[in-house]
């Protein structure tokens, strides 16, 4: 369920940076939302991935936690923005 939700979440950040900023900004914003929909989809395979600091698998909670909330981020700051005026 999560994975659908994110996928549609994802689609509407999508279709609105096409709608109100253009072909550009949609271009801009899709390989952010695809990164963030694979470790939210595949989080055991991005767990594994290693950089050249890194010895051991990171928890693959902490991927799906962090990708869900910056998949979040821009809607709660326009709630907060929304709030304050």
């Amino acid at each position: 369920m999560s994975r659908i939700l994110a996928v549609l979440i994802a689609s509407c950040y999508l279709c609105g940076g096409l709608f109100f900023g253009g072909l550009l900004t949609g271009l801009q914003i899709a390989p952010v939302l695809c990164l963030l929909l694979a470790c939210i989809v595949w989080p055991e395979y991005m767990a594994e991935l290693k950089g050249p600091q890194r010895r051991e698998p990171l928890p693959q909670g902490l991927i799906v936690g962090l990708a869900w909330f910056l998949l979040l981020l821009p809607a709660i700051l326009a709630g907060v923005v929304w709030l304050m005026l």
